[in-house]
């Protein structure tokens, strides 16, 4: 692409954050924010796509792939076990900054008015459980604790699991659980967690507080 296009690109996007509303200053990249943003400011949407553009050019030189959240929105419990994804509004946009600078793609306020529809006012968790058998993730009522209260997803989706190969018996499967950000405070620890019959629970806790 070429740099009148990328820069027409580039002030079209910067136009748009401004009829969404007054476009403020640019935070430091990688500066934690002390809370998960919601409903992001035009100002934020440009610092999720600077941070994305940012760590494309790091990762691709560490060797690192680029098809991944950062670290600080990932929880991982081990093989026998699993691990769970936070989507925010920031990581979601900051991710696909990173793919679509894979493939030399600009993206325009458009798509990002589109990436971020789902994840608007929500928090996204992607989880991946290893268990004994193939509806074993299935079998889970889930929930999100933080300071003493309960939430229920307002969408789910999960799915049967697959034979861990070279491991007899060992089944893992994908879930998605989506929660409302509505009472909830962005400046706290959350736990997701998941419930087998038995009462057995796998949790996983993200600290708000640290993320954006």
């Amino acid at each position: 692409m070429t740099a009148a296009r990328r820069d027409n690109t580039t002030a079209k996007l910067r136009r748009t954050l401004v009829r969404m509303g007054l476009l403020v200053a640019l935070a430091v990249p990688g500066r934690p924010a002390g809370a998960a943003w919601v409903n992001l400011t035009p100002g934020q949407i440009e610092e999720a796509l600077a941070h994305g553009r940012a760590t494309f050019e790091a990762w691709r030189a560490a060797g690192r792939a680029i098809d991944e959240l950062d670290p600080e929105y990932v929880v991982d419990l081990g093989p026998d076990v699993g691990r769970a994804l936070l989507f925010t509004e920031f990581s979601t946009l900051a991710l696909e900054a990173r793919r679509w600078r894979a493939i030399a793609k600009p993206l325009t306020p458009e798509d990002v008015e589109r990436i971020l529809l789902p994840v608007r006012g929500h928090l996204q968790f992607h989880v991946v459980i290893v268990g004994p058998g193939r509806d074993y993730l299935r079998s889970h009522v889930v929930r999100l604790e933080q300071d003493g209260s309960t939430h229920a997803p307002v969408r789910w989706d999960v799915f049967h699991g697959e034979q861990v190969e070279g491991r007899q018996g060992r089944w893992i499967a994908p879930g998605y659980y989506t929660f409302a950000t509505d009472g909830l405070r962005p400046d706290a620890p959350v736990t997701l967690v998941l419930r087998d019959q038995t009462g057995h629970e796998i949790r996983f806790a993200f600290d708000l507080a640290r993320l954006r």
